[in-house]
């Protein structure tokens, strides 16, 4: 697993807007959770439906950590929506999957990496409540319960930031 931490000058800058269809049928912007909850980006481009599904049954598995950091969970795959599942239950409210047909909206956030990323790993963002960028993953194994942790922990450490 790849970790590029942005430094505090990109820190202070937003990361890229975007409005994607969800697989319950509502549109979700960055700027819905704005002020209110940290997020964890998950881009899920290259990644099969059976790890898929165990990547999201890890982030469900943690879900009372996640929201002790006020934190929510949202899958970004390069699908049109009525390709893709809501999950079951309360799954599906913890963690919402939103479409990106043809792979725009990763593009973008890719951008902000320095140096190539390989388009078949997942790629994670981790963005405090005010959208701004504090680190990214690169995984070719996003199904690991461990990359988890390290989710954690920087939630963890975003809240010490800004607690409010």
């Amino acid at each position: 697993m790849k970790r590029v931490q942005f430094p505090g000058s990109q820190r202070r800058a937003p990361a890229p807007d975007f409005r994607l269809d969800s697989a319950a049928g509502k549109p979700v912007a960055l700027v819905d959770y704005r002020d209110r909850s940290n997020l964890v980006l998950f881009f899920a481009d290259g990644v099969d439906d059976e790890t898929l599904r165990r990547v999201m049954d890890n982030f469900y598995a943690r879900r009372f950590d996640y929201q002790a950091q006020n934190a929510r969970v949202l899958a970004i795959v390069d699908a049109p929506p009525e390709e893709i599942s809501a999950g079951e239950g309360a799954e599906a409210r913890f963690a919402a999957v939103l479409a990106d047909p043809g792979g725009s909206t990763r593009a973008t956030y890719a951008g902000l990496l320095p140096g190539e990323t390989d388009d078949g790993a997942a790629l994670f963002f981790v963005l405090d409540r005010y959208g701004t960028p504090h680190v990214a993953f690169l995984s070719d194994r996003p199904d690991d319960p461990a990359i988890q942790d390290e989710f954690i922990d920087w939630l963890f450490g975003i809240e010490l930031e800004c607690p409010e």
